[in-house]
């Protein structure tokens, strides 16, 4: 059982994320791990698989055409005193390559992202 998952639709947010919407759709899963918590890697794809449709977002006889898994080691931002000051460099580096700073790991405002957030 994968008790912190994050799971999108990217199916909605581009085309090219999926072969056609009127024959599928592609679901994406976040699921985090720590020393506290550890997820079996070698059961990781069934038991997120099966999580979709424990909770109706498959069902058992649904296809699934095409996985991929990608395991970043430090996937979230560690806040510090030093953030601010940090960042400020940062994203002026990164504005002088052309690259932005947004969405949910924008300027490291992960929690800022959150839906529950107000």
């Amino acid at each position: 059982m994968l008790s912190s998952l994050t799971t999108s639709t990217p199916t909605t947010d581009s085309t090219k994320l999926c072969p056609s919407q009127l024959t599928g759709t592609s679901i994406m899963l976040e699921v985090s791990e720590s020393s506290y918590k550890t997820v079996n890697h070698n059961t990781l794809l069934a038991d997120s698989v099966q999580g979709l449709i424990n909770t109706d977002l498959l069902k058992p006889d649904d296809e699934v055409v095409s996985t991929y898994v990608c395991r970043f080691d430090h996937g979230y931002p560690t806040p510090s005193l030093e953030r601010y000051g940090a960042m400020t460099n940062i994203l002026i580096y990164l504005q002088e390559k052309n690259i932005l700073s947004q969405g949910r790991f924008g300027s490291w405002k992960y929690g800022v992202g959150n839906q529950d957030h107000r």
